[in-house]
């Protein structure tokens, strides 16, 4: 029985242990299996969870770039915002309705989100503005959110006007101002569209960068440059000129670009100037609340301005009624107009602006305005008269204004300047302030304007017609001559002027004065400093009688200058300077990111990115605040 059951069993063998190691490798398959299975959809989930986020990042690239392109199309879209946002609580901001609603300025968990175009609703955006330091600097503030799946990413970015005051030297026409070259032709024309360039008055002439010249910081113009030797040019240089082939400037030279990297300028669009400078007016009304939160000053007629290093400034206003265009309404910190306060002879001392605007407009015409004067009203201001008189001192060969132009011995050769009713600004001193200064006639800066403080201080000068660096010419007087038989008629004229007549029969003997220019300055100073952002709308930036006198020194300026046309600052030969000034001209790099205050922007424009910064998600998946 035993040995039939053994011989059933057999020996001993490793049969079961075959068995448990082949169940052992199955459990280690599955395991595998499963591990594999499982780290296959982990990584899925996270290869998903990656795009979303980038995805979310890409949204919230996209809602700057969006609202870029709002600003683009109307450039007061900066006023709209939801005011409900945490993001900037002391703006004064907007919801736009209707057909304007904008998605993107939700909030909130039942908040709309903004579309990504071609997305399908798969990712979207919202922002939030700020644009509580667009007065003062013309800076926006963006909060931008993207979201895609359940991903939300935010950035700020800072964004900025291209405008006049990106370059140093701006341009638009590279010609003398034909009201002061006497071209009689169409000048307002670029050179590559066809401008005669003969010299005037048949031609419209050009004006060359010469050998000597030396551009230090970004340079544009609308036109194309005109070349004789070798200018140099630091900064970053363009031009609208874009020819299909050759040089994209004209003249003859070996010119140096160090800062482009094909040696020559590059082309850029044309920067469109405004055609007058009454958008600087609009804010100084009192009656827009939204558009003028705080309303700069308006002063009437000839303004004299002396800004001082304590903050203060001395201004002399003779005509203005009320700093505001609305009558009965001064706005506040601009002086009390009249004859004990701006209208005084000395004026009245203020605060200068709190970045904010200063105007003078022209002595208006209109009898509704509210600075409108009567012919012969009560206290109207007594403007400098043209005297020719036979005895004294104070006499000059053209009518003046009521601040103090023409100065005494000062010989006009052009009397459409200094006019009594003219909203003219006569400007100097230390800048302790960040304002914008701008007239409706001209602008004449009498003196040195610095800065106090070169990192906090800031200043812009805008003219509607020319920025003068005033520099009066000395007038020679003659001995008193008479006029004689002169009639009844031209009696009443003569004495009009200062001359003393007699009778003589049934005429008259008329004894006078005659007036020639000098050649000589009035003023014997030397040098002169400039700290602004400068821009003639109409016209130029130039220096008064340039090419009388003896040589000046240098004129420095140290900001940006932007012009209609170019303005000529002396006479001479290379780094020899015959009359007026030598130029030394720097960029003021802040202006690269702040602008003064409200300063004119070009028509049309665009919106630049200064600054990206991602921050921490400021909304949820869900939109609502994290």
């Amino acid at each position: 029985m035993r040995r039939i059951l053994a011989a059933r069993i057999g020996p001993r063998r490793d049969e079961g242990m075959a068995l448990i190691m082949v169940i052992g490798v199955s459990m280690v398959l599955a395991l595998l299996a499963i591990s594999a299975v499982s780290y296959a959809i982990g990584s899925q989930r996270k290869a998903r969870g990656d795009q979303d986020w980038n995805a979310a990042m890409a949204a919230a690239y996209a809602a700057v770039e969006e609202y870029q392109s709002r600003l683009a199309n109307d450039p007061g879209y900066f006023v709209y915002g939801n005011p409900a946002a945490t993001f900037a609580p002391t703006s004064v901001l907007n919801l736009p309705t209707g057909a304007s609603a904008n998605p993107a300025f939700g909030l909130g968990a039942s908040g709309s989100w903004a579309n990504i175009a071609g997305s399908g609703g798969a990712a979207q955006f919202r922002y939030e503005v700020d644009n509580s330091k667009y007065y003062a600097s013309g800076t926006l503030r963006l909060r931008a959110t993207g979201r895609a799946g359940g991903e939300t990413r935010s950035l700020v970015a800072d964004l900025r006007q291209r405008g006049f005051i990106d370059f140093l030297y701006f341009t638009n026409y590279e010609i003398i101002d034909p009201v002061i070259s006497g071209a009689t032709g169409t000048c307002e024309i670029y050179r590559y569209a066809g401008r005669n360039t003969a010299s005037p008055p048949t031609g419209c002439g050009a004006i060359n960068f010469r050998t000597g010249d030396v551009i230090d910081g970004p340079l544009h113009t609308n036109d194309a440059f005109q070349i004789d030797g070798s200018p140099t040019f630091k900064g970053w240089t363009t031009t609208s000129y874009n020819p299909t082939s050759g040089l994209n400037y004209f003249g003859t030279g070996t010119p140096s670009f160090p800062a482009m990297p094909a040696g020559k300028p590059v082309y850029e669009p044309i920067l469109a100037m405004p055609a007058t400078n009454t958008e600087l007016k609009k804010e100084t009304r009192p009656d827009l609340p939204l558009d003028v939160p705080r309303p700069g000053c308006l002063y009437t007629g000839p303004t004299s301005i002396v800004l001082k290093a304590n903050g203060k400034m001395q201004v002399r206003s003779p005509w203005t009624k009320w700093t505001s265009p609305i009558s009965g309404v001064n706005n506040s910190g601009c002086g009390t107009p009249g004859a004990t306060g701006l209208g005084s002879s000395t004026g009245q001392e203020i605060n200068a602006p709190d970045n904010n605007v200063v105007y003078v407009q022209n002595v208006p015409s209109l009898s509704t305005d509210a600075n409108y004067w009567a012919p012969g009203a009560t206290g109207t201001p007594v403007c400098l008269a043209e005297s020719h008189a036979p005895t004294g001192t104070n006499v000059r060969n053209a009518a003046g204004n009521p601040v103090g132009y023409p100065a005494t011995g000062e010989y006009i050769a052009n009397a459409s300047v200094y006019g009594c009713r003219s909203g003219d600004l006569f400007v100097e001193g230390v800048v302790n302030a960040k304002a914008t200064l701008a007239a409706e006639n001209y602008i004449y800066i009498t003196n040195d304007i610095v800065y106090d403080n070169s990192e906090d201080d800031i200043l812009g000068l805008v003219g509607q017609n020319a920025v003068w660096v005033w520099k009066p010419e000395k007038q020679t007087v003659s001995s008193a001559t008479t006029l004689t038989n002169q009639t009844s008629a031209q009696r009443t004229s003569l004495e009009a002027i200062g001359y003393t007549c007699v009778p003589s029969g049934t005429r008259f003997n008329c004894t006078g004065r005659t007036f020639t220019p000098s050649g000589d300055e009035l003023v014997a100073d030397t040098h002169r400093r400039i700290d602004a952002a400068i821009l003639s709308v109409a016209h130029t930036f130039m220096v008064q009688n340039y090419d009388r006198g003896d040589p000046r020194g240098t004129l420095t300026v140290n900001g940006a200058i932007a012009q209609k046309f170019r303005g000529t600052v002396g006479t001479g030969s290379g780094a020899t300077v015959s009359t007026g000034y030598l130029k030394d001209y720097k960029y003021d790099k802040r202006f690269s990111y702040v602008a003064p205050p409200k300063f004119l922007s070009p028509t049309s424009t665009t919106y630049g990115v200064n600054v990206w910064v991602e921050i921490a998600p400021v909304f949820g998946a869900d939109g609502t605040y994290r």
